[in-house]
């Protein structure tokens, strides 16, 4: 997912989970303060062919391709499980969807929530909950494969898309 849309899914769900900081896992952070939530964009898969349109300049062509992604949430602190049941159905409230929508990605999908409560050192239980998030997004990508400005067939001559024959 490209940056601007992982960098819109982090505040969002800073703002629905107010209480907790949200954090890109894997990136070398100390260890946090609890209530705090990682969040980890696994590899995205294409869900159809791509679309390629032409543009108005020749030569220039962009690619669409419809892709999802899973987006797993761990989430540390107390009322782990019930803080990810709030953010899996605030995200199907109208107001989320509309501007997921203007974003151009849409959660579709959501895995049970899982509590993933610890032990740490025989002696404290960590609470812990995990939740995966289906998103689809369409990335754009522009391709430039070149424009044939004459064509040459047995003194038959096409330039620049006139038959000149």
């Amino acid at each position: 997912m490209q940056p601007d849309k992982q960098l819109f899914v982090k505040k969002l769900i800073e703002e629905l989970l107010p209480e907790a900081a949200v954090f890109l896992a894997n990136q070398g952070n100390p260890k946090q303060v609890r209530p705090f939530v990682t969040l980890q964009f696994m590899d995205e898969n294409s869900t159809a062919m791509n679309e390629i349109l032409r543009t108005e300049e020749p030569g220039i062509l962009n690619v669409k391709g419809h892709m999802e992604q899973v987006l797993a949430v761990n989430y540390y602190g107390s009322a782990a499980m019930e803080r990810l049941s709030y953010l899996k159905q605030s995200l199907d409230r109208p107001t989320i969807i509309d501007r997921c929508f203007a974003e151009g990605i849409a959660f579709f999908n959501a895995s049970q929530i899982r509590d993933l409560t610890i032990l740490l050192d025989n002696r404290k239980y960590e609470k812990r909950a995990n939740l995966e998030l289906f998103i689809r997004f369409v990335r754009k990508i522009e391709d430039n494969p070149g424009w044939i400005e004459t064509v040459r067939v047995n003194d038959f001559e096409i330039e620049g898309g006139k038959n000149n024959g």
